[in-house]
């Protein structure tokens, strides 16, 4: 028998009590006609219920707390409860509700179909819908034929066409709340799907217009018959406030203040502020922990408890500190005094408190923002000496908490990842992400955790929520975690609960996936798509520069989501900060999108924002202000200029920023600039120069062709120590013809410089035509060569090598980690190619190797110029290099915003099978002594200004100006904001389904029957 504790809420006692008596079916089918609370203030007209949880909770509430709000939404069950039953439409005597709302119901709404294997009580319900719906009832035979089973289904049809239709929502029940509601002059409120609110609305003449109805459901954020309740309070013209779902328990807890409460509570607080001086420590605790449970603020009342809980700490035992402390960052609250006070409780008693207390209080700390290095060695200290008592979640707790105020004790860390990982069976995969999450924010890499926590990730991804993959997906980016098995598991659950994820899980999902390089054209398109569904408003600049970043890196260029985002930069222009200028740009100029009007308004806004800029900003807008090909302002330039001044003492440490900005300076913008600024950014970027030219002068610092061991070694991490990738182009060419190796004659090296164009162009093309979406082509670097004898003949006629490309020859030269491995590039390839065919054939008295390159050749391309020097003295190296500009090879896409951009293919998916909101609160572990909340309810967000969201740490990412991405502030997190999503001219007609729609759907179909 059930204890009366579990009688607080009589709703769920039932519930329990009917599973336990052998009623699990039948209880979940109570019917509920709807409660119109005399004492409340507001009513909820409409609440879509396919979020059942939070159903069952806004149920409850309405039952249970009176004076809270009402509930006019209706569940019918049977006939007894009024399922089929009509009320009379008084706009068209004799007929019912049902035809204006529902208009021509195909013949397959008269049709229900059982399987075989239904029986016993869940058959019976079947047939009661039924025959209060007026459908025909199809009970499938076991071991039948196809043949014989079309021959059934089409017979069934016939009889359904010749029933009435009766429709369970014809709402003569609902009608009656809501006008008893306004009877009473209470507020209506209406509650949309997570993400669009006040989207899919209709007025009442279009609800019997079937394409309307389908134009609505694209995008819209209402239930079917959500969609006529709403027709029917704008036909009345009665006023209502709009809700996105997840700021359900924020309503409740805004209505559970701002409503009048009744006497006896007002009486019981005052009585507790009466004799607050009377309470023993036990019971200040209760005290403001019941605040905390129940959403009160009463300022007084907790300002008092604060008060006495400061002149009693001495007396309180571990359990009192950390439940006060939880329930003040709970509430937000902050009392200087206590949070003062409870480290030195903290440390006088360590001993003495429980990993449940540990991690409680650090938690309440991280959750207030308020970092106290002191606590956090103190608790990290002793957790480890209790490593063994730690539940999972006293251990992902405290981890979330360290990481939020980015607390680093990479020893203690380590400890509770490997104690994790012998117990990783018994976290949930909220645990799993969260641990994982703190980890990846402090920068601390545990593989056995990693691949522990990864394999138990792939056993349960169906039980993931969408936050829990975002977040996990982001730490493997972080840390640089390639586990394809791991990923592609993840990445499957992702695109069944694509339609889910908020804007930010979706970058973050994207930017996870880009760090380590995981291109999933399935995952592309379904994020693609989703795109295309979402309104601009709800895209957020961190948003749209992350997705944009990404794509980038990934080479994806699906063209109706760069055009929805390009657009989404241009509503948003005015709201982007420094980062998103800097990643849109990048991204821009890496995927070859040429858009000048956006791309000018960058950079009007990059001059707006110079100072706040970090230099790993400034480098990469002036990498992307360079390449574009657009003029920059004086202005602009100028102040790029003075910026590279100011931050002398920063690129010191960074000697390959210093060359970038440097050389964008002088080499691009000299004549926006002061000869004085010009003549002092030149002598910022030329001290890595001058290193650099002293070790590749001296021959004995190259390696000799064919040798290896030591030398070689010594040479690779001499290069690589300079931090420099390439030193620009002012400077690369003052280098390569101090070593007799620049081509300046335009007569030579122009038509090898046409020829690589050419071929560029159309291999450009021709990839375009095999996907559309793949931009791999346009990141390539190409190098044309030539090798010819005295006589004009020619050892190796003109050829067009790309970086990337399969090389047949044998590597025979020394390449270095530059950023990353330079065996594919393509000067490298031809040097590679041009030495196999000397010592193929035979090395000639003299030759002239000629290359000219779209890039300016970094610090392993120099060095192996070098070495084809040293190897081959005969022979004439002579090479030149250019730029390539987004202007030169793209046309202007600026037009194509003014087109609509196309709708995604329309979607009927089903809600994920744990239909749990995204971006909950995380880390919130109330002491089980005093459980706060059901177990369901802990999986559900919490209103904005209670959540416990992760913040977001720093993160890099790869940069260079090759193309290569410069570091990234991480996913910028939301805040717990919710944007207000409106219909817009984004919503269009859909195109055809596309084929991985359909893999999409099958897959649906497969793990949901």
């Amino acid at each position: 028998m059930l204890g009366w504790k579990e009688w607080a809420r009589p709703l769920e006692a039932f519930h329990q009590l009917a599973e336990e008596a052998g009623l699990g079916l039948a209880f979940k089918r109570v019917a509920f006609p709807g409660a119109i609370n005399p004492e409340a203030q507001s009513c909820i007209a409409s609440f879509p219920g396919k979020y059942s949880e939070l159903w069952d909770d806004a149920v409850a509430i309405a039952l249970e707390k009176h004076d809270v709000c009402s509930l006019a939404c209706v569940f019918l069950t049977d006939t007894a409860s009024g399922l089929g039953r009509h009320a009379a439409n008084p706009d068209c005597p004799g007929d019912c509700w049902c035809r204006a709302l529902y208009g021509t119901v195909p013949p397959i709404a008269y049709l229900s179909v059982v399987d075989p294997s239904c029986e016993g009580d869940e058959l019976a319900f079947k047939q009661a819908d039924a025959a209060a719906m007026g459908q025909h009832l199809l009970v499938k035979k076991s071991h039948t034929s196809t043949v014989e089973s079309d021959h059934e289904l089409a017979n069934a049809l016939q009889e359904a066409q010749r029933r009435e239709r009766n429709e369970r929502n014809c709402p003569g029940q609902w009608k009656k709340n809501i006008h008893r509601a306004l009877e009473l002059h209470q507020t209506l409120h209406v509650f949309y799907f997570e993400g669009r609110r006040g989207l899919g609305k209709l007025s009442w003449d279009e609800l019997g217009d079937q394409a309307a109805k389908d134009r609505a459901r694209k995008n819209g954020g209402l239930g079917a018959s959500q969609t006529a309740e709403v027709a029917y309070l704008d036909k009345l013209g009665v006023p209502y406030v709009e809700h996105d779902i997840a700021e359900f328990y924020s309503f409740v807890s805004q209505q559970s203040v701002e409503v009048s409460v009744d006497d006896s509570f007002i009486g019981l607080v005052q009585l507790t502020q009466h004799f607050v001086a009377r309470c023993r420590p036990q019971q200040l605790a209760n005290a403001l922990w019941s605040c905390a449970v129940l959403m009160f603020q009463p300022v007084e009342l907790l300002t008092l408890l604060c008060r006495w809980a400061v002149k009693r700490l001495s007396n309180f035992v571990p359990q009192n500190v950390s439940n006060s402390i939880w329930a003040l960052a709970t509430l937000g609250f902050v009392d200087e005094e206590l949070l003062e006070l409870v480290p030195k409780h903290v440390e006088a008693n360590l001993q003495d408190y429980s990993p449940q207390d540990l991690s409680n209080t650090c938690w309440a700390f991280a959750r207030l923002q308020r970092p106290c290095d002191a606590l956090f060695r103190w608790v990290l200290a002793e957790s480890v000496m209790q490593l063994s008592r730690f539940q999972p979640q006293n251990m992902s707790n405290l981890v979330w908490a360290c990481a939020t105020v980015m607390y680093k004790d990479e020893e203690a860390m380590m400890a509770i990842a490997v104690s994790a990982c012998a117990r990783v069976a018994e976290f949930g995969t909220q645990e799993l992400s969260n641990l994982t999450w703190g980890l990846a924010t402090l920068g601390i890499f545990c593989e056995d955790w990693m691949e522990a926590s990864g394999a138990e990730m792939m056993k349960h991804c169906k039980e993931c929520v969408p936050q829990d993959l975002s977040n996990t997906l982001w730490a493997y980016g972080t840390l640089k975690h390639k586990r394809n098995e791991h990923i592609r598991a993840i990445n499957w659950e992702v695109m069944r609960q694509i339609e889910w994820f908020s804007p930010q899980g979706l970058s973050n999902v994207i930017w996870g996936l880009s760090a380590v390089e995981y291109r999933d054209m399935k995952a592309l398109t379904c994020i693609s798509e989703e795109i295309l569904r979402r309104p601009v408003e709800q895209l957020t600049p961190p948003d749209i520069s992350t997705l944009l970043y990404s794509f980038a890196v990934l080479a994806w260029t699906h063209e109706d989501a760069l055009r929805k985002l390009r657009r989404a930069v241009l509503a948003k222009m005015d709201r982007l900060a420094s980062r998103d200028v800097a990643n849109v740009s990048w991204a821009m100029v890496t995927l070859s999108l040429r858009d000048d009007r956006l791309f000018r308004l960058l950079m009007e806004k990059a001059e707006q924002l110079l100072p706040e800029f970090t230099v790993t900003g400034l480098c990469n807008v002036a990498w992307a202000f360079v390449r574009f090909g657009l003029p920059v302002s004086g202005g602009l330039a100028r102040g790029l200029a003075q910026e590279t001044l100011q931050r002398r003492e920063e690129l010191f440490d960074e000697p390959g920023d210093a060359v970038l900005l440097a050389d964008a300076v002088c080499s691009e913008w000299s004549h926006h600039v002061e000869p004085s600024v010009l003549d002092r950014c030149d002598a910022i970027g030329r001290w890595p120069y001058q290193e650099v030219l002293v070790f590749l002068e001296d021959w004995t610092n190259i390696p000799t062709m064919g040798n290896g061991g030591g030398e070689v070694e010594t040479y690779q991490s001499r290069v690589t120590g300079f931090k420099t990738i390439q030193l620009g182009q002012r400077m690369s060419c003052e280098m390569m013809q101090k070593f007799n190796m620049l081509e300046d004659d335009s007569k030579i090296y122009l038509p090898l410089r046409r020829m690589r164009e050419d071929w560029l162009l159309r291999n450009i093309q021709v990839a375009y035509e095999q996907d559309p979406t793949d931009a791999t082509m346009k990141h390539k670097t190409t190098c044309t060569w030539q090798l010819t004898l005295p006589d004009g003949s020619f050892l190796q006629e003109p050829q067009v090598v790309a970086s990337g490309t399969a090389m047949d020859e044998p590597i025979r030269l020394v390449h270095c980690l530059v950023e990353h491995p330079r065996a594919n590039d393509a000067e490298f390839q031809v040097l590679n190619k041009a030495a196999d065919k000397l010592l193929t054939r035979g090395r000639p008295a003299a030759a002239t190797l000629h290359l000219d390159v779209s890039e300016t050749p970094c610090l392993s391309c120099l060095g192996a110029l070098r070495q084809f020097q040293k190897a081959f003295p005969e022979v004439s190296l002579r090479a030149s290099f250019s730029i390539r500009k987004v202007c030169e090879i793209s046309e202007d896409c600026s037009s194509d915003l003014a087109w609509s951009v196309p709708g995604p293919p329309a979607t009927d998916l089903p809600a994920p099978e744990k239909e749990v909101l995204d971006n909950r609160g995380r880390g919130r572990a109330p002491p089980t002594s005093v459980q706060a909340t059901t177990a369901r309810r802990k999986q559900l967000r919490r209103p904005p200004d209670l959540e416990g969201l992760p913040a977001r740490g720093h993160v890099e990412d790869r940069g260079d100006v090759n193309g290569q991405a410069k570091k990234l502030d991480g996913p910028a997190t939301l805040n717990g904001q919710h944007h207000k999503s409106q219909q817009n001219g984004e919503r269009q007609e859909a195109r055809p389904i596309s084929m991985y729609e359909q893999v999409k759907r099958k897959d649906w179909a497969q793990s949901f029957y």
